[in-house]
């Protein structure tokens, strides 16, 4: 599969842009008539022959995403998927695509697409009502083995900044400044700096720093995904078939992934908050940065402590142990 992947991106990369953009949105068009559009609102397309086609406007994070699946696929047995993989196949299907369209103007030329393989399975959202106790214990497990992996990445760019992406630069996370670049930082200290709430709060409160080796690295600091369980953890079988969006990978606080996926707890039952609870605890108990975090989320939602009673947030805290 390597060799016909490396043919098909030395001739992208030698053909004029806008041919390159006609291509890959011919392929976003055939995949949209044959598969329909995405359920989730991303910007990612189902291919033929197992392939998906990832595209958005912001090239920092795609060239992340792409360098995120290569050190996973590389240093762990996370299954995930695996950047630019193609049969020979597929490769002939975009040839002919590329000749019948170099005189057709794409709709979008601006954007960054990112090929990939697909993973097997469904969204853990649309299984969790359905999903046993021992359904549960085995995803809580093969959670906390990738945790333990991820954490075992080195860090091999920029080993003076501890918080950034995977790529050394700048992070970029939906929950920092509604995911405008930041950073990279040299402790947890600097990074706290953009954490904080509006009306002036101060800096919340850490209960720790926590630093990890990675060789000092979902984060401290510890390798994360960017989205590492919930909607981006698949199910098949019951088992954890596939983590995917890993655009917002990199070395962030220990505790970032565990609150991360709690988050937006009242989003998922409470068997899954006490699963991704399980997950996390050999690692440390993170109940109160958790706790910050939904302080913040209140102040900025309400401007007071009171959540209004749809987002129930201190009630969706797991319980310990």
């Amino acid at each position: 599969m390597r060799f016909p992947t490396l043919v098909l991106v030395s001739i992208l990369r030698v053909l004029p842009r806008r041919v390159r953009a006609a291509a890959y949105n011919g392929l976003r068009k055939l995949g949209r008539r044959m598969y329909g559009s995405h359920d989730s609102g991303a910007a990612v397309q189902a291919l033929p022959f197992g392939l998906f086609l990832k595209y958005q406007h912001n090239a920092d994070m795609a060239r992340n995403e792409f360098n995120a699946l290569e050190m996973v696929r590389q240093y762990t047995t996370i299954p995930a998927p695996e950047p630019l993989a193609m049969m020979m196949m597929m490769m002939m299907m975009m040839m002919m695509m590329m000749m019948m369209m170099m005189m057709m103007m794409p709709d979008d030329d601006s954007g960054t697409h990112l090929l990939m393989t697909r993973v097997p399975g469904v969204p853990l959202s649309r299984c969790q009502h359905v999903l046993s106790d021992a359904d549960y214990d085995a995803i809580g497990a093969q959670l906390a083995d990738y945790v333990a992996q991820l954490r075992a990445i080195p860090k091999t760019a920029r080993p003076e900044m501890a918080i950034c992406n995977t790529l050394g630069n700048a992070c970029q996370e939906h929950r920092i400044r509604n995911g405008d670049p930041v950073g990279p930082f040299a402790d947890e200290a600097a990074f706290s700096q953009h954490m904080r709430f509006v009306r002036g709060r101060a800096e919340p409160p850490r209960p720790r720093d926590r630093v990890h080796a990675l060789p000092t690295s979902t984060p401290g600091t510890s390798w994360s995904t960017g989205r590492a369980v919930g909607r981006d953890g698949r199910g098949g079988c019951w088992r954890v078939t596939g983590i995917v969006d890993w655009e917002t990978a990199g070395y962030s606080p220990e505790y970032w992934d565990y609150t991360k996926a709690l988050f937006e707890g009242f989003r998922w039952s409470k068997r899954v908050r006490n699963m991704v609870a399980r997950g996390f605890a050999e690692f440390g108990d993170y109940s109160r940065e958790l706790d910050v975090e939904y302080g913040g989320l209140e102040l900025t939602l309400t401007g007071n402590k009171n959540l209004p009673k749809v987002f129930p947030m201190r009630s969706m805290h797991p319980p310990p142990g």
